[in-house]
């Protein structure tokens, strides 16, 4: 994920503020990859690469009551309440199993990595675990999730069956 930041902030000329807040006790947490990159990504896509004046994007991690909660913000070109709804129960229907929305609103995309990240969450922690977002038009997107936390394996979810 670091890297791909590194991209953006090349790619936008070092304007854009990349902040983080991490807890260190999250560091340890086991968790499935992939979940939090296509969140950054979404948000330099579809948050700020319009955008004009300061932009940046936040990343939060904490640990508390035996949960990792993990959270994606940025100050970009956020979304309405009607796309924000469809966009929602997009990605719930897709969780489930259920029918895939075909009314598409006019500039909308696939948000294929939202669906594919929240049914992970979805088949992994069942509705607890799923994705929330809020956004607001003009005041930007936070995405986030929370999750049990699971400190018995401290390598990133990486496991070897090698045996000496």
């Amino acid at each position: 994920m670091k890297n791909y930041i590194r991209i953006q902030e090349y790619r936008f000329k070092q304007s854009i503020q990349v902040l983080y807040r991490v807890d260190p006790l999250a560091l340890g947490c086991k968790m499935a990859r992939l979940l939090i990159q296509p969140l950054v990504e979404n948000a330099f896509i579809h948050g700020l690469e319009l955008k004009e004046g300061v932009r940046w994007i936040m990343l939060t991690g904490r640990v508390a009551d035996g949960r990792l909660f993990v959270e994606v913000k940025d100050n970009g070109m956020g979304m309405d309440w009607e796309r924000l709804s469809l966009l929602l129960e997009d990605i719930r229907d897709y969780a489930r199993g259920e029918r895939v929305l075909t009314k598409r609103l006019e500039g909308s995309r696939d948000s294929i990595g939202l669906k594919n990240i929240n049914k992970r969450l979805f088949l992994e922690y069942g509705e607890g675990g799923c994705l929330k977002i809020a956004s607001e038009p003009g005041r930007g997107t936070t995405v986030s999730f929370c999750i049990p936390v699971d400190e018995e394996e401290r390598d990133g979810g990486a496991e070897s069956d090698y045996r000496r």
